[in-house]
C-alpha cells in the first residue's frame, strides 16, 4: 500500500472514532442540564442524547469503514459527515451545558451546526447504494438540496446571540 493511502485511512480512521467519542462526551455533559436556549426551556433527556449519540456512530462507523474499504464510493463520506452533523449538535449543547468559554455562542451556533443533518440524509437516501443517482432526472434534486444547504448556514448564522462577546467595547473605554 502506498503511503498517501495509509494517511488516508488513518485519517478516516480518526474521524470515525472522534464522533462516538465526542457524542459519550457530550452526553455525559448534557445529562440533566436546562438549555436556556431552547423555545421551552426544555431539560435535555439523557436517553434522546444517547440515541443521537447511537445514531450518529452508527453512521459514522459504517462511513469510516466504507471509506478506508473502497475510498471512490460517495456514500462512505456522506455517512460519515451526516454521522458529524448529527453530533456536532451534541457537542454544542454540551458545551453549553458545562459553561464552557463561547457557550454564550451556543444558541447560535447550534442553529449553525445544525442545519447541515437533513440535506446530507437526503442526498444519501437519492445516491444509495452505488453513489450514483437512478437516472438524469434527479439531478435538479441534489441542485435544490445543495442550493438549499448553501443559502441556509450563512442565513441561519447571520445573528449572533450577543453584540459584544469578547468585551472589547468595554476594554476599549
Amino acid at each position: 500500500m502506498p503511503a498517501a493511502s495509509y494517511w488516508r485511512t488513518g485519517v478516516v480512521l480518526a474521524l470515525t472514532w472522534a464522533v462516538p467519542a465526542l457524542a459519550v462526551f457530550a452526553v455525559l455533559a448534557s445529562r440533566n442540564a436546562t438549555l436556556e436556549f431552547t423555545p421551552a426551556e426544555q431539560t435535555a433527556s439523557t436517553a434522546g442524547l444517547a440515541l443521537f449519540g447511537i445514531c450518529a456512530s452508527a453512521y459514522a462507523f459504517t462511513g469510516g469503514m466504507i471509506c478506508a474499504r473502497t475510498p471512490n464510493v460517495r456514500i462512505g463520506g456522506l455517512l460519515l459527515g451526516l454521522g458529524w452533523a448529527v453530533v456536532l449538535p451534541l457537542a454544542v449543547m454540551a458545551q453549553a451545558a458545562l459553561d464552557l468559554p463561547g457557550s454564550a455562542w451556543a444558541p447560535w451556533l447550534l442553529e449553525a451546526v445544525s442545519t447541515p443533518a437533513f440535506p446530507l440524509l437526503v442526498l444519501l437516501l437519492l445516491l444509495f447504494p452505488d453513489g450514483h443517482l437512478l437516472s438524469r432526472r434527479w439531478r435538479p434534486v441534489v441542485w435544490l438540496t445543495v442550493a438549499i444547504v448553501a443559502v441556509s448556514m450563512p442565513v441561519s448564522g447571520s445573528e449572533p446571540p450577543i453584540s459584544d462577546p469578547n468585551g472589547v467595547e468595554s476594554v476599549a473605554n
